[in-house]
């Protein structure tokens, strides 16, 4: 009995001491509220932090203008069509004794030649259609040329032989044959032009020149009209608008 007592007693004195341990022992305290606008605590950066720079691609180059592709030229050859004005004594008649000596009519020309980087040369024959004569002109041209992407600009300067062919009896009037009478002479003139190379080939563009131009008649063997009977000349003047395609090597 004596041992049960005891056992019971040192139970009893246990479980008491235990008992107010556990009373003695708190809860931690809680966490802090996270503070607004972020801050040390829940889920929110440290002082420190960088955040990562969002990614900015590189500047675009600027676009190069596309190369025209042209390459080097040796050798060209175009055709023309358009409107002349030629006036066989807009600056002196001098006994020129053609009773019609101006008109405006169609213009044909072909030329070919050699290109030299920014130079042009060679020969060119031009056709125009007047109603009291035509006008034919066997020239040769240079022309210095500024070429710009696929426009190629030009400014020139041309000269050569001029005759007049197929004079018209109105041309003429009654004091002589249209056959016995010839008008030749020479021109000089300046060309102002613009292309456009679609290809490195193949070129389209227009032209305006203008020209003085000096003729000369001989006399009419046999006639009995006091100016045909002795040579004449006039001083006069032309100028054409043209289009013209060309091809490039």
């Amino acid at each position: 009995m004596k041992n049960t007592a005891a056992f019971l007693a040192a139970l009893t004195a246990l479980a008491a001491a235990s008992s107010s341990h556990a009373q003695g022992l708190a809860p931690p305290p809680p966490l802090p509220p996270s503070p607004p606008g972020g801050g040390p605590g829940w889920g929110s950066p440290q002082p420190n932090y960088v955040p990562a720079p969002s990614y900015v691609p590189p500047p675009a180059e600027p676009e190069r203008e596309k190369d025209s592709g042209r390459g080097l030229e040796f050798f060209y050859a175009n055709v023309s069509a358009g409107a002349g004005l030629v006036g066989l004594t807009t600056f002196n008649s001098s006994d020129l004794a053609l009773e019609r000596t101006s008109a405006v009519g169609p213009v044909f020309d072909v030329g070919l030649g050699l290109r030299l980087l920014i130079l042009t040369i060679g020969p060119r024959l031009r056709y125009t259609a007047l109603s009291p004569y035509d006008l034919w002109q066997i020239n040769a041209e240079v022309a210095f040329h500024i070429p710009i992407g696929r426009w190629d600009p030009y400014i020139g300067l041309y000269g050569g032989y001029s005759f007049l062919g197929a004079l018209s009896q109105d041309a003429i009037g009654t004091r002589a044959n249209s056959n016995d009478v010839h008008v030749r002479g020479f021109d000089a003139g300046l060309q102002l032009g613009l292309d456009y190379y679609f290809t490195p080939h193949l070129s389209f563009g227009g032209e305006f020149s203008s020209e003085f131009l000096a003729m000369w008649r001989p006399s009419v063997d046999g006639s009995a009209d006091v100016e045909y009977g002795k040579s004449g000349g006039s001083a006069g003047f032309g100028g054409r608008l043209l289009l013209h395609g060309g091809i490039h090597f």
